[in-house]
């Protein structure tokens, strides 16, 4: 079983990518237990000041966590629209997959994507330096 402790560890590891920085990811994101809840999630709290990731036992691994965090993301670049899983919630979940589990992991999902019409859109890379 993974820890909430591990989760917090790789938590960090997505927050310290180059694709999290370059798109101005939030730095402090809690995550919570889930203790009583079904699914994972992200949301804001009421205050709209708190990012809140839910990882209920069954949800505490790489991919479910990379999944919650794309919609943090989202939240972030598009002004507030992450509950769903547009064009832009589906370009960062495929590059933070790339950046975290490999390049050959994100193409396998890419191609799965184009096989079932699922639509995502890539942002421009900004140059460093």
């Amino acid at each position: 079983m993974v820890t909430m402790e591990e989760c917090s560890a790789y938590a960090s590891k997505i927050k310290a990518t180059d694709y999290w920085k370059q798109h101005k990811g939030w730095l402090r994101v809690n995550l919570h237990h889930g203790a009583g809840h079904r699914s994972a999630k992200y949301y804001r709290a009421w205050s709209g000041r708190q990012r809140c990731v839910v990882l209920p036992k069954w949800a505490r691994s790489e991919i479910v966590m990379i999944h919650e965090f794309a919609h943090c993301l989202t939240d972030r670049t598009t002004g507030g629209d992450y509950s769903g899983h547009g064009t832009h919630f589906c370009g960062h979940y495929l590059n933070l997959v790339g950046e975290l589990l490999g390049e050959d992991y994100k193409n396998r999902l890419m191609e799965q994507f184009d096989e079932d019409g699922v639509r995502y859109h890539f942002q421009k890379s900004k140059n460093k330096g």
